[in-house]
């Protein structure tokens, strides 16, 4: 969602809606405004479900599915729309929801792998770090092969969705031990 965001938002307002690409720099900072928004949130809900409810994974898993299922909503709406605004709002959103997600994924590592949490930390990142080499490749090939961006969009959502699914239905309870 991030690389997209970085990569391929520029061109995708270029092409889609013939705005010149020094001008999409500028409607670039807004989904990383929401997203720089949500992020603080997504944390402070995990923390007040955990203060209230007592359960880490309450506390992480919720904001996570919610926030997954809410940004794969937000990308499918987006691969079918043809207003600039329109797609704008929903890319943001769909960012934002995504970065929700932040605060509750890190804090899984400490939640579930207390004396290994940065060795868990590391695998995770380094995972971001895969994604990071293959989405602008997956991306690049999907617009290649369609003209368009509308199927790179939906695989954004998909996976976003596919995350929902992964995190309540995988998801373990962390141990109690301290």
């Amino acid at each position: 969602m991030r690389l997209f965001a970085i990569i391929w938002f520029p061109g995708y307002i270029e092409q889609t809606y013939h705005v010149a690409l020094l001008k999409t720099g500028g409607l670039l900072t807004i989904p990383w405004a929401v997203g720089t928004l949500f992020l603080l949130f997504g944390g402070w809900v995990s923390d007040r479900i955990y203060q209230r409810k007592g359960s880490s994974r309450l506390a992480r898993v919720l904001p996570i599915g919610v926030g997954m299922l809410l940004a794969g909503l937000s990308f499918f709406t987006t691969a079918p729309s043809h207003h600039l605004a329109l797609d704008l709002t929903l890319l943001s959103l769909g960012m934002g929801f995504a970065f929700f997600c932040n605060a509750p994924i890190f804090s899984l590592n400490i939640d579930l792998f207390k004396e290994n949490a940065a060795t868990a930390q590391g695998i995770m990142t380094a995972l971001f770090a895969l994604s990071g080499i293959l989405s602008p490749a997956i991306t690049g090939w999907l617009t290649h092969r369609t003209g368009s961006y509308q199927a790179a969009i939906f695989l954004v959502g998909l996976l976003s969705v596919s995350a929902f699914f992964i995190a309540y239905f995988l998801q373990r309870e962390p141990s109690k031990k301290n």
